[in-house]
Formats: C-alpha cells, structure tokens, sequence
C-alpha cells in the first residue's frame, strides 16, 4: 500500500478486479453425502428378501418332510401293553434294578483304571434308564408298544 499523499497513479479498484478474474477459485467446501435422503433409505436390500424368502421355502419343505415321516410313523401297527402284561414287566425291571444296584454298590469307590471308570459310567447310565422306565410304567398310563 502506498503512503497517503504519495500517488502512485495505479488504479486500485481496476487492479483488484482483474487479480479477482484471473485468479483461480478457492476450494469449495464438499457436503458430506446425506444417506437419509437416499430414495430407498430404510428399505430391505432385494437380496435379503431373496434369501428370507429362500429359507422360508427351505423350513417349509423340511417341516413337510417331517410331518411326512410322522405319518409314516403313525401308520405303523401299534399294540396296546395290558394290565397284567404292565404289571409283569414293572416286576421284571425292578429285579434288574436291583441286581445291577447290587452289583453297583460292591463296586469299590476307587476307579483307578480306564475301564474300571468305564463300567462304571455304563452301570449308573443303565440304573438311570432303568429308573425311568419304572416311574413310567407305575404311573398306571396306556402303554403303546410299536411293532416295526
């Protein structure tokens, strides 16, 4: 800038102009991409409708297919246990019970061996089932029995 009273001749309001034309713009500032203004924003992906539907299709079928196999199953003869035949059967597997708890209990407490541990494992498995059996049979319920 020139000192007042000085003159330089030039005409500043001219000069300012033209630096203004011939200059290159500045950066202008960039928006961030808005995704909410997406027209589909919100929407399920078509490819993951696909694939719901795929797997809809796929559990029908199995669900068909299972109901198929039940069906099949239903249709097998079946006997009715009577009571006498129940009652004898109870008898019958509390004797078993009782020889295979027998046979548990002077099973030595130290299972020192593989197959030590592996009997034991097989007896207490039978006891459990054996058990089960009995609580179902004295509950006095009809008793199916399939024949395949």
């Amino acid at each position: 800038r020139p000192m007042p009273g000085t003159g330089s001749g030039q005409n500043f309001i001219t000069v300012n102009a033209i630096n203004a034309i011939v200059s290159k713009p500045g950066k202008q500032p960039v928006e961030e991409f808005q995704w909410t203004t997406k027209p589909d924003y919100g929407k399920t992906p078509v490819y993951l409708k696909q694939r719901k539907a795929q797997l809809n299709a796929e559990r029908e079928a199995f669900e068909t297919y299972v109901r198929m196999q039940q069906t099949e199953a239903e249709m097998q003869e079946a006997s009715v246990l009577s009571d006498a035949e129940r009652k004898q059967l109870l008898s019958h597997l509390k004797a078993k019970w009782g020889k295979t708890n027998a046979a548990f209990q002077k099973f030595s407490l130290s299972v020192d061996s593989q197959p030590k541990k592996l009997r034991k494992e097989a007896m207490e498995r039978d006891l459990a089932e054996m058990e089960r059996d009995i609580k179902a049979l004295e509950r006095g319920e009809l008793v199916m029995i399939v024949d395949q």
